[in-house]
Parts: structure tokens; C-alpha cells; sequence
């Protein structure tokens, strides 16, 4: 038994690093090139790791202006951080993303092997799980570009699970900072996960109280005197975390309404309103089955041709999952399992109040953490339901498993790094090489027009008289 269980682990270390190794792979060359806004954030951050300041000499702030556009700031921090120690150009840039997403995806696994409500954590079942999420569109693809897109997972994901072990522990103030600076960080880690940070206050507070009043329901007594009997000190951790995260987005919501657009671009937020009847259509285009598994978004640089965003090997597991966190939420008064579907819902609230590429798998990344704890508990439902018809049935079924998500994932890595590299030159905007034109452009030019030549004279050449300098 030692020895088969020896062999099953290093068989499952192997899946797992080879499906790494592809995940990985010819970061250099895989896409062909990049956006006009990915040089803008290496310029950016190389500005900041020098003056402190960005190209238009802000002092630390917490919006970067790019084109007259603003961006969240904490990807681009965490590049001028590594710029300290050596030079953040594009490549790099596009490497730490790829480590972000990566350890994004072990922090949803962490979450769910931790988890006491899912049973089955056989570990070639968790790498598989974790190889096929790694190869999927939805991670393999926008964690090879430097933009803000490539920290939502990272993100939310921790924030997601602290927030559900705070409101079992309401009165923790460990878990109360942890919580709020998780919380705090939607406002600055990109517009899509800003939404949350109004959202995942509500969740907290809401089931927290939930939670408490469930912890009554032995006694025989009424509503009202259940919620009498709740204390302000028993959530003095939900209060700390409200503190904290209200405290670390006060500047964004000082100017909310300002010009620096917090909440949305004008270009992607319908400037005559948002309507009921439009948000609740782009709810359903993005939450339906056709942009998870069959065709993905209207955008060939976020996936691999036209496919969905997951393996279709995700399918039967989340439709098990779905209606079997359901069953747990109302049968079963599960309050996580209500905890996830609310979280999973409210996170696709930030792409259905755009109004264009809809729909926009980038925007929904948000929903990636949410979604695979609700696949994952399919998966482990199938296999408890298998084990108990006759236990001969879970290695079979697992092999299938195995074997479906792996061709999905060979074909995925097989179309984005052999074949799309091949028809993609037109989606980019810079390639390399790169040799930029004279004369050189202005010191005081702030253009898109003009980005390309400016990264390679401050990232490559070290002419940093483009980064203007003020005082703090």
C-alpha cells in the first residue's frame, strides 16, 4: 500500500510537471507580440522604479494615466518592484504574470484541498484537475500579457476563501485584517474587480449575521429574538476588515465620480446609463454555457481559436456541481455552498455592465476562483457516487477523466503555441524585433502613436528623460 500510494503521488508530481512545462513554455515568442498598453505598463513601472514618479510625473499614485485612459495601479507597482533589482522589460513582464497566474491556480487548489466539504483529494485527481485549469484558454492565454487582467486570479482568489473563513470566525481580528487588505486590493487590482469591492462588503456583513443566526437555530425561539441576541463584539473581526479595506480604497472612493473614471472607462461603460434590460442580457451571454465551453469571447488574442474559455471536460462537472451546490444551499442549509453561488453570480456583474466585446472573457476572470471550487465539487460528488456502486468504477472513471482533459489540454497548447503563432501577427502591435525610428519622439509626447519607440528608449536604452520628475 505504501508503495502503490509512493507511485500514485510521483505519477501525479510527473502530470503535473509536464503539464507546468507547457504552461510555461517559449514565454519569448508565445504570443508574437504585444498591445500598445503592455509597453505603456513596463514604461510606467521602469518610471517609477527610477523618479517614483509616473510619465506624467505623479508622485506614487494609485490611478496610472496611459493615453488619457486611467489603470489600475498594483500590477504595475509590483513590475517597478522588480525593477529595482533588474531591468522589467516586456519579456519579464510577461513572465511574472505567468508566475501570478500560476500561483493564482495553487491558491484555488490550496482552497480546495483544505476544504472539509469536499472528500475526494486523491492526488492525481488534484493534478489532473490543477494541469487541465493550467492549459485552459481562460489561464494559459491572458497571463502571457503584462496587463491587469493577468492579477485578477491571484486576487480574488485568496480574498474569496478568507472572506468565507472570517465569516465562520467573525470575531478574529487576524482574519479581519487579512480579509480587509484582500478586500481593499479590488480597488486597484483591475476595473473589473472593482465592482467586488462593494459586493464582497455586503457578503461578509450578510453572511456573517447568516451564520450567527444559524448557530441558533437549536433553539426554539423567534426570529427577533435571535437577532436581539447577536452582539456588535462577536464581529469585531468584520469590523476591522470593513475598516481596513474602507481605509485602503479611500482615495479611489474619494473620486469615484471624478475624472479619473474609477469604477469604469467611459469607453467600455455606457455613457447614457446603464440599463436593466441591457446589464441583464450581457448577464446571460456571459454566464451561459457557449463562452465557458463551446466558442469563448468575440477576441482570438483570449483564447486558442474560437474555443471555450475552460476544457469541455469542465462541463459535466460543473453542471453536477451546480446542482449539487444547490442541494446543499437549500436542502442542506449549507451556507458556504450559498456563499460560492452568490460570490460566483456577483462576480459576473463587472462584465455585464460593459457594452462592448460582449461577451468579454477578460472581465470574467473574476468568476475563475468561484468556478472551479463549483466544478471541483462535481468532481467530487461523481467519484463519491461512483465509489459507492462499486469502488472498481472511480479508477476507471478517473482514467477517462484523465485522458479526455489531457487530449483537450495537448490540443489547447498544440493550437496556441504551434499554429496561432503563425496567424496572429495582425492582433499585435509591436513585435520584435524592434529598432526605433529617428528622430526620436518628444520628451512631453504621451501618445499611443508614439509608445513603442518611448518603451525601448527608457526599458532598453536607459533614457529616462521621459519620465518626468515632481516633487512628493
Amino acid at each position: 500500500m505504501k508503495h502503490k500510494k509512493s507511485a500514485l503521488l510521483l505519477l501525479s508530481l510527473i502530470f503535473l510537471g509536464l503539464a507546468t512545462a507547457s504552461y510555461f513554455r517559449s514565454p519569448r515568442t508565445i504570443p508574437s507580440g504585444y498591445s500598445y498598453d503592455a509597453p505603456s505598463n513596463m514604461l510606467n513601472a521602469a518610471c517609477l522604479a527610477t523618479t517614483g514618479c509616473d510619465e506624467y510625473g505623479r508622485y506614487l499614485p494609485w490611478a496610472m494615466r496611459a493615453f488619457d485612459d486611467w489603470r489600475p495601479p498594483l500590477l504595475i507597482y509590483i513590475f517597478a518592484a522588480v525593477d529595482k533589482f533588474h531591468v522589467a522589460d516586456l519579456f519579464l513582464g510577461r513572465v511574472i504574470t505567468m508566475i501570478l497566474g500560476f500561483i493564482g491556480c495553487l491558491i484555488i487548489m490550496l482552497g480546495i484541498y483544505s476544504s472539509p466539504r469536499l472528500k475526494e483529494k486523491d492526488p492525481l485527481l488534484l493534478a489532473s484537475f490543477l494541469s487541465f485549469l493550467l492549459l485552459s484558454s481562460w489561464i494559459m492565454v491572458p497571463h502571457r500579457l503584462p496587463l491587469e487582467f493577468g492579477i485578477v486570479v491571484i486576487t480574488v482568489a485568496p480574498m474569496m476563501f478568507l472572506c468565507w473563513r472570517l465569516i465562520e470566525k467573525p470575531n478574529s481580528l487576524g482574519l479581519g485584517l487579512g480579509t480587509g487588505i484582500s478586500i481593499g486590493l479590488m480597488m486597484y487590482a483591475y476595473f473589473g474587480t472593482k465592482p467586488l469591492f462593494f459586493s464582497q462588503v455586503g457578503l461578509v456583513v450578510g453572511f456573517s449575521i447568516l451564520k450567527a443566526l444559524q448557530r441558533q437555530s437549536g433553539q426554539s425561539i423567534s426570529l427577533l429574538k435571535k437577532i436581539r441576541r447577536l452582539r456588535i463584539l462577536d464581529f469585531q473581526g468584520v469590523g476591522l476588515a470593513l475598516g481596513v479595506a474602507l481605509l485602503m480604497a479611500l482615495p479611489t472612493l474619494l473620486d469615484m465620480f471624478g475624472p479619473q473614471i474609477t469604477m469604469a472607462r467611459l469607453h467600455t461603460t455606457n455613457p447614457e446609463g446603464v440599463k436593466l434590460a441591457t446589464v441583464l442580457e450581457n448577464f446571460w451571454r456571459h454566464i451561459d454555457l457557449k463562452m465557458f465551453f463551446f466558442s469563448g469571447d468575440s477576441n482570438l488574442r483570449h483564447h486558442t481559436q474560437y474555443k471555450g474559455e475552460l476544457n469541455q471536460v469542465f462541463l459535466p462537472l460543473y453542471l453536477v456541481g451546480l446542482v449539487c451546490a444547490l442541494r446543499e444551499t437549500f436542502l442542506k442549509r449549507d451556507l458556504f455552498w450559498g456563499y460560492i453561488l452568490v460570490f460566483f453570480l456577483v462576480s459576473i456583474i463587472p462584465a455585464s455592465i460593459t457594452n462592448e466585446g460582449i461577451p468579454h472573457s477578460l472581465r470574467t476572470l473574476t468568476c475563475v476562483p468561484p468556478l472551479m471550487v463549483i466544478c471541483y465539487l462535481g468532481l467530487d460528488r461523481i467519484a463519491q457516487f461512483l465509489r459507492r456502486r462499486a469502488s472498481i468504477l472511480v479508477p476507471v472513471a478517473l482514467l477517462a477523466f484523465i485522458v479526455w482533459g489531457a487530449r483537450e489540454a495537448r490540443e489547447n497548447v498544440r493550437v496556441y503555441q504551434h499554429d496561432l503563432p503563425q496567424i496572429d501577427q495582425n492582433h499585435w502591435t509591436l513585435h520584435y524585433p524592434y529598432t526605433p525610428p529617428e528622430p526620436k519622439p518628444a520628451y512631453t509626447d504621451h501618445g499611443a502613436g508614439t509608445i513603442n519607440e518611448r518603451y525601448f528608449r527608457v526599458v532598453e536604452m536607459g533614457d529616462y528623460g521621459y519620465c518626468e520628475l515632481r516633487k512628493p
